[in-house]
């Protein structure tokens, strides 16, 4: 819904006032002070308003990280960059929390209602981890799982996704089957469902798979495999900050992500959900004061906490986690939807332009219900390592290669910082590389 926003409002009650206040001076400069007057005069809905008044919203928007624009970074899928607001919010609680040489644990608690609110689930169904690996272990860890049992995957998983689990076949004995996935993202529902056996005890998959972008069918699968009495874990490095993700609509039983991907916190930051319906059955896999409800050392007895953060079970580093509240503050403020429209507008743009280049391979989807703000691309009989070193010394651009599934080839990642005049200069290296 539409609201009048007058200029005081603007910069007292938006995100402008909490996020942009530094920068409130500059607003006024030749470049500036015409979209702020025209955010006076009507309501303020940038992304409607035409493509000048947007692309100087996103333009007043890369003003608040530090980011430098000494080359093109197209790596916010590998470690996004924090605006000014988590990196102060840091360093504040830094200072506050070392001036009177507390913990400031109690705090925390803030942040899983803000992480709860952005899943829309319970905050108790939250645990703040250190990054989507330690999720991923995590949940690999605390399910009942025994000798030949089967977890299913993709073979088109991040290291640390796959990693837990091929840990886990050597200490446990667990099976593990790799399906190769459709690219397009047309079938691959059906591809899960028809390699399900009844030996199949886990599906893990990504949400957005780290290769290519590919949104996976999250929402069908977990309703597959809740049928089917399968536990479903995912892997959210590369959804959470870029899409939509409505955990109580997708209700899958475990989901891990990263702060410091597309959600733009604090880099040793991240989330972990576990779904209240099966807790019950979870083994806590760290264990400390913070796990339990009732513990007696004489007695040699405990309770475990019926909460995801028990995983939490000792000193964390609080101003860390308070910057992953203030990014996740940053992200609702600006709109997630807004975000994921944003992006799907610079990644369409480079596959089209892409497209009209000879020699180049489009690895991620052309359907809009599969694709993301990720675009990965090959250059046909080049060596993707030699291209991404030219990128980066004669081009300035920062892509991340794609070595999952022996890819060769190059992911670029279309963050809110980013702009159309920087995929122009990426699309003019391509250009350039492509006809050498």
């Amino acid at each position: 819904m539409k609201t009048k926003i007058t200029r005081s409002k603007f910069i007292k009650n938006t995100f402008l006032g909490n996020i942009l206040y530094p920068f409130y001076c500059q607003f006024f400069n030749p470049i500036y002070k015409p979209l702020l007057e025209r955010i006076s005069s009507k309501e303020f809905d940038p992304l409607r308003e035409g493509n000048s008044l947007e692309d100087d919203y996103w333009k007043m928007l890369r003003l608040q990280f530090p980011l430098t624009r000494d080359r093109n970074y197209f790596n916010t899928g590998g470690l996004g960059p924090s605006p000014q607001i988590v990196i102060d919010t840091v360093y504040e609680w830094m200072l506050k929390l070392e001036t009177i040489s507390e913990s400031g644990y109690k705090e925390v608690a803030s942040v899983h209602k803000k992480a709860a609110s952005l899943f829309r689930v319970k905050p108790k169904e939250i645990a703040i981890t250190r990054n989507t690996t330690e999720g991923v272990n995590i949940m690999a860890r605390s399910l009942p799982l025994k000798r030949g049992d089967e977890v299913l995957m993709t073979t088109h998983e991040h290291p640390g996704a796959a990693i837990p689990w091929i840990a886990l076949k050597k200490d446990k004995g667990i099976n593990i089957k790799l399906i190769e996935p459709d690219l397009s993202g047309e079938n691959n529902f059906q591809i899960i469902e028809q390699n399900i056996s009844s030996k199949t005890k886990v599906v893990a998959i990504p949400h957005v798979t780290c290769t290519n972008g590919m949104i996976l069918p999250v929402k069908e699968i977990a309703a597959f495999c809740k049928s089917k009495n399968i536990f479903f874990c995912v892997d959210g490095a590369q959804a959470v900050g870029m899409i939509n993700v409505d955990l109580e609509d997708i209700s899958p039983d475990l989901y891990a992500t990263s702060g410091h991907k597309w959600l733009l916190g604090p880099k040793g930051s991240g989330l972990l959900y576990m779904n209240e319906s099966i807790m019950e059955k979870l083994n806590p896999v760290y264990v400390g004061p913070y796990s339990v409800d009732n513990y007696s050392l004489n007695e040699l007895e405990q309770t475990y906490r019926k909460e995801a953060n028990r995983e939490e079970y000792a000193t964390r580093a609080t101003p860390l986690i308070m910057g992953l509240g203030a990014a996740i503050d940053f992200i609702t403020s600006v709109g997630i939807k807004d975000i994921e429209e944003r992006g799907r507008k610079l990644s369409t743009y480079l596959i089209e332009e892409l497209q009209k280049i000879r020699g180049i391979e489009i690895l991620s989807p052309s359907n809009p219900e599969f694709s993301s703000a990720i675009v990965t691309f090959k250059l046909k009989g080049k060596d993707f390592k030699k291209i991404q070193a030219s990128f980066r010394k004669d081009y300035q651009c920062r892509l991340r290669g794609i070595v999952e599934n022996n890819l060769n080839a190059l992911r670029v990642s279309c963050g809110i910082q980013n702009s159309f005049e920087e995929l122009d200069k990426l699309l003019l290296g391509v250009k350039n590389l492509a006809s050498s």
